[in-house]
Parts: C-alpha cells; structure tokens; sequence
C-alpha cells in the first residue's frame, strides 16, 4: 500500500515531470508526419516500437512519481542521483525508439530497424540495457537512501522496511538489465533476440524478492506510528462531559 503524501508537490517533482515529459516530446516530434496514404501506413507499422518505447518512459515516471509521494527528499545526494537519473532519460529518449524498432523488427519483419549487421544490434543491446540499469538503479538506490534517511525523513517501522524492499524491487529490474547485456556481450542468442527476451526475468526477480519481504514485513500498530506521533495524537481523549 502506498502510503499518502508527506509533502506538497516540490521543484524538483515539478523539475523531474517537465523533463520527463519534454523527453515524450521528442518522442512524438521523431513520428513523421504523414503526406498520404501510403505514408500513413508506413507509419502505422511504427506503432509497436513507439508503443514499447512510450511504455517504457511511463513505467519509469510512475516509479519515479511514487518514489517521491512517499519520501519527499531533497537533499544534496538526491539531487546528484535524481539529476544522473534525468541526465540518462533525456540521452536515452531519442534514439530509445529506433532502438525498439530495431528488437521489434527480429519478430516482426519490416523497416523499423537502423541496424545492418549482427554487430550493430548487438552494440544496441549493450547500449540500451546500460541505460535501463543506470535509470533503475538510480531509482533503487534513492529507496534505499530514503531507508538510510529514516530518522531524518520521519518513517515509521513500516515505511522504512517498505523503501528497502521497494529498493530491492527495483534493483530486480537492474538486473534483468545486465543479464541483457551479459547475452549481447558474449554475443550470446543475439541473431533471435535472447537479450530482448531477458527482461522477462525481471517478472521472476521481483516476485521472488516480494514474496520473501512480504513474510518479514511488520503489521502491528506500533509499526505503523512515525516516531513522530505520539499515542496521544492516534488515541485523543475523550473530553469530560
């Protein structure tokens, strides 16, 4: 359960939104626009790397979003994580579709791919989980600082057990990423696409790690309480009548 916002919506959000969103721009502008008909088809075959691509930059918001609705952090190793966190989106958003077209075009043949040879999708394997992981990691590790940050930010037992489970969710994703580029590296199933089909492992990491962090998560009330709150505040008297 995501607990409520401690905070309003701070600069940095606000900061991390725009640039997140001025990468979905670029995304839109790389669409050609289409002439006619012929060329409307075209771009309808482009559908499924812009979808996988427009994915991709929605799951890495959304985990972002909930990061900071729930440990609003802005000290100065935040901004240095968050900002190599944007730094990588925008480097990644442009060529991230023609990237996608290139895996999409291994299972469905026509023209999305920029690739000609074997070695150059192999190169954009690489490329592209080394971002992925530098994205995911930026995020696990902002969980697992806002857990260091405990005392600091106010969390209860449970708020902080969640921020490094949630930490340890992320780095699932990590290394889905670098199992993708371990494949490309040792050029292993590249001609079919086995470092594209590596990130369904990350579905398997992460339910395992849920599971086991699940068995171990506190629920009692006190648990529950920031150091905060006191028992006065959750249990208020009852005035004298």
């Amino acid at each position: 359960m995501i607990l409520g916002r401690r905070s309003d919506y701070t600069r940095l959000e606000a900061f991390s939104d725009a640039i997140i969103a001025f990468a979905c721009v670029r995304l839109v502008l790389s669409l050609d626009v289409p002439r006619g008909y012929d060329e409307l088809v075209q771009n309808l075959k482009g559908f499924i790397p812009f979808a996988v691509t427009f994915g991709a930059l929605l799951l890495i918001w959304v985990a972002h979003r909930n990061l900071f609705r729930r440990y609003p952090m802005d000290d100065a190793f935040t901004l240095v994580v968050n900002g190599l966190f944007l730094f990588t989106i925008l480097f990644y958003a442009f060529p991230l579709k023609f990237i996608a077209g290139s895996v999409v075009n291994l299972f469905i043949p026509g023209d999305q791919s920029i690739v000609q040879s074997e070695e150059q999708l192999r190169n954009l394997f690489m490329i592209y989980g080394l971002g992925w992981m530098t994205v995911f990691f930026c995020i696990s590790f902002l969980y697992l600082h806002a857990a260091r940050e405990r005392d600091e930010l106010a969390l209860s037992e449970i708020e902080a057990y969640d921020a490094v489970s949630d930490g340890l969710y992320y780095m699932c994703f990590v290394a889905g990423g670098a199992l993708s580029v371990a494949l490309a590296d040792f050029n292993i199933g590249v001609e079919v696409g086995m470092p594209a089909v590596a990130y369904i492992m990350i579905g398997v990491f992460a339910a395992i790690v849920t599971w086991l962090r699940r068995r171990n998560r506190p629920d009692s009330l006190e648990a529950a309480l920031s150091p905060a709150t006191t028992a006065r505040e959750v249990f208020p008297e009852i005035p004298d009548d």
